[in-house]
């Protein structure tokens, strides 16, 4: 999008470009409403209006976003719709993404900065993955949708962003869309005789979490070997991971690389398993269990703090924005 055709809501001021989408632009902004000036900084999607790019992923990713309160999850703020686009306004996180970060260390991070990462990211995607009434899939995980507060900390904070992919879990809709990217795409995905087969995304989310551990740690996309098989079920059993990398990893680390990345989604990992890996564990001075609690607490609270999010801007609210933005620009 060229930054001359974007037009700002009111009330925010532009700072400067931050990146690009298929079809949406990222800006950092100003909310000059703010008296406290750590608040004002925002990050703000423009999404071009019109039938070409408000469909119905947009009215998903806006619907979900909404939901989320988490301390490893960039938080929404608004939206607006203004005369040529619908901006979505988040925190703004000003020390790049997770890809940027690793790139600038060479390519690959210590094992226990990676482990501290993982430890974040898997207690997000728990709490996603937890979230009433039948948990959020992202679908799209990658290094450069996960944020990073401040890269010249010992030990940054991690925020995972950008549910332009994200869907509700449904046991009554099947999810059969081949979406994401592809390095981070789960075997089941990847194999598929039909695009009309459905898979879980939350077993494919568990897979990226898989990707984005091995690729911290070893500074390359994971291989398989294939052996053949006519059906997805044959071709998945036969499936197997590229140990290389992993024989001289410590054993718990091994077994928890190979279960994230299993190509048999029902013999994946799940997250339960993962809180109780002993290398995961590591450098948690109360356990796993004591992490986890944030999540308790913050899904005890859920329908409070949807309560106060009504208040804000509504379910129906928000609807109606995204459905007058298909109309054309102004």
């Amino acid at each position: 999008m060229a930054p001359h055709a974007m037009v700002p809501p009111n009330y925010f001021d532009v700072v400067r470009h931050i990146d690009d989408g298929k079809s949406s632009s990222v800006y950092h902004c100003r909310d000059v409403r703010e008296s406290d000036p750590s608040a004002a900084d925002v990050a703000i999607k423009f999404i071009p209006r019109g039938p070409e790019t408000i469909d119905e992923r947009v009215l998903r990713e806006v619907l979900i976003v909404r939901k989320l309160q988490h301390k490893h999850i960039v938080r929404f703020r608004e939206a607006h719709l203004n005369s040529r686009h619908l901006c979505l306004v988040f925190d703004y996180v000003p020390g790049g993404n997770l890809e940027q970060f690793v790139d600038s260390r060479g390519g690959t991070l210590p094992e226990h900065l990676a482990r501290y990462f993982f430890q974040q990211l898997v207690l997000g995607m728990d709490f996603l993955h937890r979230v009433p009434p039948y948990g959020i899939m992202n679908r799209d995980l990658k290094l450069r949708n996960i944020l990073v507060d401040d890269p010249t900390s010992e030990f940054p904070i991690l925020s995972i962003c950008d549910f332009g992919f994200g869907k509700e879990r449904d046991p009554c809709v099947p999810t059969v869309s081949a979406v994401g990217t592809p390095f981070y795409f789960a075997p089941e995905i990847l194999y598929r005789s039909s695009w009309e087969m459905r898979y879980d995304g939350k077993m494919t989310d568990i897979h990226g979490m898989g990707v984005i551990l091995y690729k911290m740690l070893y500074g390359e996309f994971p291989e398989f070997n294939e052996t053949g098989g006519e059906t997805l079920e044959e071709k998945l059993l036969q499936l197997k991971v590229n140990t290389t990398k992993l024989d001289k990893s410590p054993p718990s680390l091994r077994a928890l690389m190979l279960g994230l990345l299993e190509p048999v989604p029902s013999q994946r990992w799940s997250v339960d398993k993962v809180f109780k890996n002993e290398w995961f564990c590591l450098d948690l001075e109360e356990g796993s269990a004591a992490l986890r609690q944030y999540n308790d607490a913050m899904l005890a609270q859920y329908n409070q703090w949807e309560d106060s999010r009504r208040e804000v801007q509504s379910v129906e609210r928000l609807k109606m924005m995204v459905n007058n933005a298909r109309a054309e620009a102004l």
